[in-house]
């Protein structure tokens, strides 16, 4: 298999189209968590950098966690604290405290949507497995 080829591309959540990215890939409520601002010509905008991993060639790629990716496709993104920054700002994302720091499979509507439905038939699950055990003590 031939290994893909990426870019690392960043971009200022100061600027409108970072602000924009970073709030389509990882929502509103994690770009609202994010320290902002507080004196200067960016008071009240978000500080920090988004950062994302695109496919420009497909084939296996290390930072998909080894996995196949196809040219064009988002691999991984997170919110840095600066333009060189590997990990991701806490935030608040997919319901929890967190780094805002993702592989594709988790970001924009539709990975978040799936993160909700994964949850909830986790849940669902958990509660069955608890009313069988009840059920089974009361039967024992």
């Amino acid at each position: 298999m031939a290994h893909a080829s990426v870019t690392h591309r960043t971009a200022r959540l100061t600027e409108e189209f970072g602000l924009q990215y970073a709030t389509r890939l990882f929502g509103e409520e994690a770009v609202a968590s994010l320290p902002r601002f507080v004196r200067g010509k960016n008071a009240g905008m978000p500080k920090g950098y988004l950062h994302w991993v695109k496919a420009e060639k497909g084939g296996w790629s290390r930072e998909a966690g080894g996995a196949v990716v196809r040219p064009g496709e988002l691999v991984r993104a997170w919110v840095g604290e600066g333009p060189f920054s590997q990990q991701g700002v806490t935030g608040t994302w997919l319901g929890r405290s967190q780094p805002l720091s993702g592989a594709a499979y988790y970001l924009g509507e539709a990975g978040r949507a799936r993160d909700a439905a994964d949850k909830a038939r986790d849940r669902a699950d958990y509660e069955a497995s608890l009313a069988a055990a009840a059920e089974r003590e009361d039967g024992a």
